[in-house]
C-alpha cells in the first residue's frame, strides 16, 4: 500500500530498523505476527472511521506466532501526516520518536523477545495508525 508517494511495507520495515537501533538488537520476523499486527492495525481503523464494522480480532492462536515469550502488542493512531515526508525512513523515524514516548511501545521495543512485527495504516484522516507485537 501506498499513502502520499510512500510505501507503506517499507515504512513498517524502517520502524522495525528504528526499534532495533533503540534496543540494540535485531529481532525475528514472523508471518503469524505480521498478520496479527495487520488484522490489528485494520481493526482499529474500521472501529474508529468504519460506523457499519462489527468485527473482532479472532484468537492469537489463529495467526499462529511462532512464539518463544510472552505476546505483548499495542494499536496507537499518531497525528502525522505522511504528505509531510519526502521518505520512507523520514516517516518511520517520526513515528519512532513518538511511540518511544509513550510507555507501553518503549516496553515492547526494548524488551526481551525473539520476534517482532510492525503494521502502518493511514486512516481516513490522514493520520497514521501503528499496530506493534512483540513475542
Amino acid at each position: 500500500a501506498q499513502a502520499a508517494g510512500l510505501d507503506l511495507r517499507t515504512v513498517e520495515d524502517e520502524l522495525r530498523g528504528e526499534f532495533e537501533a533503540e534496543r540494540g538488537t535485531e529481532r525475528d520476523r514472523d508471518e503469524g505476527l505480521e498478520a496479527l499486527a495487520t488484522y490489528a492495525v485494520r481493526d482499529h481503523v474500521a472501529t474508529r472511521y468504519d460506523p457499519d464494522y462489527d468485527g473482532e480480532i479472532p484468537e492469537v492462536r489463529e495467526f499462529d506466532p511462532d512464539c518463544g515469550s510472552e505476546l505483548g502488542g499495542d494499536v496507537d493512531e499518531l497525528s502525522v501526516d505522511p504528505a509531510n515526508f519526502e521518505s520512507e525512513g523520514a516517516l518511520a523515524a517520526a513515528l519512532a520518536d513518538a511511540l518511544l514516548e509513550q510507555s507501553s511501545f518503549e516496553t515492547l521495543a526494548t524488551r526481551e523477545a525473539g520476534a517482532e512485527a510492525v503494521a502502518v495504516h493511514v486512516t481516513p484522516e490522514d493520520t497514521v495508525a501503528v499496530a506493534y507485537v512483540v513475542c
